[in-house]
């Protein structure tokens, strides 16, 4: 930003007569300010310029005040010579120099701010005030029994600004608390002491508000003489309390009324909302009843590998609108239950992810009763994956549709290393959790119409539909990736 000085310039006026204005103009060479004087230099007014272009007030390029010969002239306190055009449309000589304290546009603007009695200030402003905050402000003199009142005031009754009302009759437009108020004057009167009330006005048109009175002593030397105050119109508020209260009664009875576990967090995992079966789970798993304002990662700081699962799974809600994942709330107990948890993402007005919900559903009875006895025929019973019979079918079936369509199918084989030594170390029992957790790490990042299987007891099979080689190779590496850094915790190692 620049700050220039424009004179009009006339060479039968004696040096230092010229008319001139003070002007701010920002790197894009758009004007941010000109001062009162504007107009009778240029022809336009100062809210005019703002934002205008400071070229079309020029005759030609040549008379750009940041063209390289100018800008160096003016840069060295020198006085340019300029052609103008006013905005009647004729042209006139101007002469433009550079303010040598405001020459680098990283240099503040000199300015000041200073306390202004409300007496100077513009009436329009405490008008402006009152309608934009909707409050008003009041007076009575004691020694009159007269009350002032500003135009927000009546506004807020209701009421012409010219009507005429006594305060006795004002005090009609309170529901309740009239005799409150009248003590609460009296003891401002004869102790200074201020008061805050909050009330229910019914206005002239039968409508309900909910205001705050404030009220203070104004003295005349030591002599309480006055009471003044404001009154805030607290309805806005009032109304979106209520309206939030209400969303919360019909959140609480909605989540009281199924059986599923129910939880919302947000950014952070801290929780915003949970239901009954949710902490009743949570508590059975973990051994912590969880509430609103509790954090997941400080509940389950003993529990560090579920943390992990849990954090991911909840990064991975963030991340996408929605998804599902069947496993039991924990990995440490293969008695819990199973549970289908769908995730769907939270966001704000903006667009921007807030948080995430939870809604996990008991499927342990469909899994294990005798007409699902095909889930466990086709899913592995450690993992809950695919297992290696409906793994080499589901590949039949993509070989088959091969001849129908032309896209390219990619197929991806892992092989853990070291598990055997690991499953003598520390037993079957601990291994299985090992690979339940792992199978949800890799679950999360595989699509649902992908089908990821385990084949045995340390191999794994992918196979990703409409994938070529390329992209195959970099999911390959973002597995590997995955799996380098998956921590699992046993005895302290």
């Amino acid at each position: 930003m620049k700050e220039f000085v424009i004179r009009r310039y006339r060479s039968d006026q004696p040096s230092g007569s010229e008319r001139s204005t003070l002007m701010r103009i920002d790197d894009e060479g758009k004007v941010l300010f000109a001062d009162r004087h504007a107009e009778s230099v240029l022809g336009y007014n100062a809210y005019e310029l703002e934002g205008f272009p400071a070229n079309r007030m020029l005759a030609s390029r040549q008379d750009d005040p940041f063209a390289p010969a100018n800008r160096d002239q003016l840069e060295r306190g020198q006085t340019v010579m300029v052609t103008c055009r006013h905005k009647d449309g004729f042209f006139y000589t101007a002469c433009l120099s550079l303010r040598l304290d405001m020459r680098d546009s990283d240099t503040a603007a000199n300015a000041s701010i200073n306390q202004q009695d409300s007496l100077n200030m513009d009436p329009r402003l405490l008008k402006q005030a009152e309608d934009s905050a909707a409050f008003g402000l009041w007076q009575l003199d004691a020694r009159t029994n007269e009350m002032a009142w500003t135009e927000g005031v009546f506004r807020l009754l209701e009421l012409r600004p010219d009507s005429d009302i006594t305060p006795e009759q004002a005090l009609f437009y309170c529901q309740a608390g009239q005799s409150r108020i009248r003590a609460l004057f009296r003891r401002c009167l004869r102790t200074g002491q201020p008061f805050t009330l909050e009330l229910a006005l019914l206005t002239t048109r039968q409508r309900s508000r909910r205001v705050r009175l404030y009220g203070r002593a104004l003295k005349d030397g030591q002599q309480i003489q006055r009471v003044g105050g404001s009154l805030v119109d607290l309805t806005p508020v009032m109304h979106q309390n209520h309206a939030r209260q209400h969303a919360e009664q019909i959140l609480e009875a909605t989540t009281l009324a199924t059986p599923d576990l129910v939880a919302a967090v947000d950014r952070e995992l801290t929780l915003l909302h949970c239901n009954a079966p949710f902490r009743q789970q949570f508590a059975s798993a973990f051994g912590v009843t969880p509430g609103t304002g509790d954090n997941l990662k400080q509940l389950l700081a003993n529990h560090p590998n579920e943390r992990r699962l849990i954090e991911r799974l909840w990064q991975r809600a963030f991340d996408r609108d929605s998804f599902v994942v069947e496993m039991p709330l924990a990995q440490q107990n293969r008695d819990l239950p199973i549970y289908e948890f769908h995730y769907q993402r939270l966001t704000n007005s903006q667009g921007e992810v807030t948080g995430a919900v939870q809604v996990a559903k008991d499927i342990s009875q469909r899994i294990q009763h005798s007409a699902s006895s095909d889930y466990r025929i086709r899913h592995d019973p450690v993992t809950g994956l695919m297992n290696r019979r409906a793994f080499i079918a589901r590949m039949l079936r993509t070989l088959e549709q091969k001849t129908h369509r032309d896209s390219c199918d990619s197929l991806l084989y892992l092989d853990l290393d070291g598990f055997e030594d690991f499953n003598d170390r520390a037993g079957s029992g601990t291994c299985d959790r090992y690979l339940r957790e792992l199978a949800g790490t890799l679950g999360i990042r595989v699509r649902q119409r992908d089908a990821l299987a385990r084949l045995s007891g340390d191999t794994f099979a992918l196979l990703i539909e409409n994938c070529p080689e390329p992209r195959a190779r970099k999911i390959a590496e973002d597995i590997l990736t995955l799996i380098g850094k998956f921590v699992f915790e046993w005895q302290g190692q």
